[in-house]
Formats: C-alpha cells, structure tokens, sequence
C-alpha cells in the first residue's frame, strides 16, 4: 500500500476536522495552505521522490495525488511549490488540453468552473515575478499568512 493509500483510507472515514489534524501530524507533513475565505485547504507531504497533494474545497476530499514534483530548483517544503501545486490543481478549461479534464467527477468540473482568477492571480505573482517585484510582494502578502508549516520537532 502506498502512502497516499494509508492516508486515504486514514482520513476518508474522519470528520473534516479531524482529517486535517491527522494530515499536520503526518510525520511527512511538509506544510499546506487553508484558505478560509475560498474554503480551500491544500497540504502537501513528502513521499520520497514526489510529492502528496491532498486538498479539501468546501470541506469535501476534492483532489489528491502522489505524483506532484516541484520545479528544479524548488525546496519541496517552500511557499513557492505550495503555490504551483495549488495553481496546477486550479487549471482552467482552455488552458490545457481537454484531456486534463477527462477524469474530473462533477465536483471537481464545479471548482475547475468557479472563478479562481484572484488565486491564480496571486499564484502567478509568486511563481513568475522576481522576489523584489511588487507583484511577488502581493503575492506573497496574499499566501505568507495562509501558510501551515510543519512543526512536530525533529
């Protein structure tokens, strides 16, 4: 069984709340973003070579993967591979091709659909601009503070 299958079978049959205690006390747990205003909770864990995203919209399990990489360059437990992870699962229609979406339930089509454009605004502000930028400075005023990050002792 793999990682993302022990915590699956873990938090699916928990209360939201305690699905997201379970997930930051993950001994893997990397850092996340919760996002009360667009009822987003994104985390992300180690899981050797990839990374397990697993996020919540409106308190449901809507995507999870262990398959996500982060750019070369990137330190896997940064502000900046949380904000491309969360950009990626927040692909519009029309931006990729339609096979993306092939294996989307409803549900997820009803997020991809909803207007996102003040996340990847943001997202954008952080993954493109250089860091003395103003734009990656609003970025960052933007996600610094949704920021969870791991704090179980070494």
């Amino acid at each position: 069984m793999t990682h993302l299958e022990t915590i699956l079978e873990a938090i699916k049959p928990l209360s939201f709340d305690e699905a997201i205690q379970y997930l930051k006390q993950d001994e893997n747990f990397l850092n996340g973003l919760e996002m009360p205003d667009q009822e987003i909770n994104l985390y992300l864990l180690f899981a050797g070579d990839f990374i397990i995203y697993i996020m919540y919209w409106k308190k449901e399990l809507l995507f999870y993967s262990d398959s996500y990489k982060p750019g070369m360059g990137k330190e896997w437990d940064s502000l900046e591979t949380t904000v491309t992870a969360l950009s990626f699962i927040t692909t519009k229609k029309g931006t990729v091709n339609e096979r993306f979406f092939a294996d989307y339930t409803p549900r997820q089509i009803e997020f991809r659909d909803q207007d996102n454009e003040t996340i990847i605004s943001y997202c954008n502000d952080i993954m493109i601009e250089e860091p003395d930028s103003d734009y990656y400075k609003e970025g960052l005023a933007f996600f610094k503070p949704l920021l969870i990050v791991n704090t179980i002792d070494e």
